[in-house]
């Protein structure tokens, strides 16, 4: 029932693409849809979540890990990184893991 589901949304999904993009429908090769528990199972998310740990003043902001890690060369890049979650911080947290790795090469 859940693969059925999961079909089903992905054809709603892409025959409102062609509604607003005619002909788009017949270029896709492959179309994927991943759910909360298509999160869980290969991210090993927690219920499935893909924008970090819960905005609760304990897991957020300065309590999240910085993109700094023990392991020489290994960075942190995600919303469950430091500033936090949601769309914004996991490209912030980018950002970040950039900027740390660009320092630590230089001082090299």
């Amino acid at each position: 029932a859940y693969r059925a589901r999961k079909a089903a949304w992905t054809e709603a999904l892409l025959a409102e693409l062609d509604l607003r993009f005619p002909g788009i429908r017949g270029a896709v090769k492959r179309a994927e849809m991943a759910t909360a528990r298509t999160m869980a199972r290969y991210l090993g998310t927690p219920e499935g979540t893909i924008y970090g740990y819960a905005q609760v003043p304990t897991a957020a902001g300065r309590f999240r890990p910085t993109a700094w890690t023990p392991t020489p060369g290994l960075y942190l890049a995600s919303a469950f990184a430091r500033p936090g979650g949601g769309f914004t911080g996991a490209m912030m947290a980018g950002a970040g893991a950039f900027l740390a790795a660009r320092r630590d090469r230089t001082l090299r």
